[in-house]
């Protein structure tokens, strides 16, 4: 039942139909894009063989983006460990949206659950993805499971301590209500959703390389799915990352797609990046205002902060060294939106464009149903 057929064993590209569903088809499709990770894979792979949810009711389909150590031998040699049905895919590198898009086109389940291959689980994770969406009035939800910092979280660098400081306040704040679950929440780290919805709504949008998980989630809540934050279906997030370089073009990139979010999600003010400036410190928008007025002086005055932030860092004064890393986050991100923007003046028009947005979306709430 769990062999790989000579076509599935074939590397391939993009583009291959998907597979017919049959009356024996999963519950619960569980979908993995990887690349490079073949030992983290194996870790993830072991502790959903430890679920506690029915091995007959679920399957894992992983998608090999392009790995320089092709992930399907290693997987090959798992296969006798685990007790659910395993898919493996290879395609060339095409990016994570892809990989993930593709898997689900040969997923068989009604539920998604989608997951980075970094995460870990407990045995009780499928399980409490299915619960909600079964509680959930409707059965029309996106699960958006929470991020829980690994146990070794200490020892990462502080970029990666300033990420896992981030999710701990969106929980915080989620969980006493100051924070409402939009679809821009949606991280495909670990997220769940009908297989009907997400065909509904096209899917990823393979088209971009970064943001693809808030346009899904943006699309989601548009046609009415119900938006669930979760701290129960939690993964514990630890990161091979150590490359700051990376981090801060992330960040930039950030601002870059977010800005096209704006225009493509018109209807969501939510969806727009400056809904940031509302929720930096007071101490932080000068910052900010240099990356979107000068953003070459902003470049040497961002590299100055995280070096004070990182000296605070060994100094063992963390709280202050995540503020200063956050500062750095800001201003990077803030840098993609003026360069997305192209001018000052542009810049202006679209934070105004934001305020219209506001004022809309106000105006519709005061209005009632």
């Amino acid at each position: 039942m769990n062999e790989l057929s000579p076509e599935e064993k074939r590397p391939t590209g993009n583009g291959l139909a998907p597979r017919d569903r049959s009356p024996a088809s999963p519950k619960v499709s569980v979908v993995l894009a990887t690349y490079n990770r073949g030992p983290i894979l194996v870790r993830l792979l072991r502790q959903l063989a430890a679920q506690d949810f029915p091995a007959e009711d679920m399957e894992v389909v992983v998608v090999d983006d392009g790995s320089r150590e092709p992930a399907a031998p290693v997987l090959e040699a798992l296969r006798p460990e685990l007790p659910y049905r395993l898919l493996v895919l290879t395609q060339v590198n095409a990016g994570a949206a892809a990989a993930r898009q593709r898997a689900v086109m040969h997923a068989s389940g009604d539920l998604l659950v989608i997951l980075d291959d970094d995460m870990q689980v407990r045995p009780d994770f499928i399980s409490e993805h299915a619960r909600i969406h079964q509680d959930t009035p409707g059965g029309h939800a996106c699960v958006i499971g929470r991020y829980a910092s690994d146990p070794g979280i200490s020892s990462m660098p502080l970029f990666e301590r300033y990420y896992a400081n981030m999710w701990d306040k969106l929980s915080a704040s989620v969980r006493r209500g100051a924070l409402a679950v939009h679809g821009t929440m949606l991280s495909t780290g670990n997220a769940s959703m009908r297989r009907d919805d997400f065909l509904a709504v096209g899917g990823f949008d393979v088209s971009l390389k970064q943001d693809e998980d808030a346009d899904l989630g943006l699309k989601l809540e548009r046609i009415g799915v119900t938006m669930v934050f979760s701290e129960s279906a939690f993964v514990l997030h630890g990161s091979d990352h150590t490359d700051l370089g990376r981090w801060l073009r992330r960040n930039h990139n950030y601002g870059i797609y977010d800005s096209r979010l704006a225009i493509k999600h018109d209807w969501a003010a939510h969806a727009d990046p400056w809904r940031y400036c509302f929720q930096l410190p007071k101490a932080g928008l000068p910052f900010v205002a240099t990356s979107l007025v000068s953003p070459g002086l902003s470049k040497i005055v961002s590299g100055v902060v995280w070096k004070t932030a990182t000296a605070m860092d060994r100094l063992g004064m963390e709280k202050l060294a995540l503020r200063g890393a956050g500062v750095v986050f800001g201003m990077e991100y803030f840098r993609g939106v003026r360069e997305e923007a192209g001018s000052l003046r542009r810049t202006i028009g679209a934070f105004r464009a934001f305020l219209r947005k506001t004022r809309r979306d106000e105006a519709s709430k005061g209005a009632g149903p």
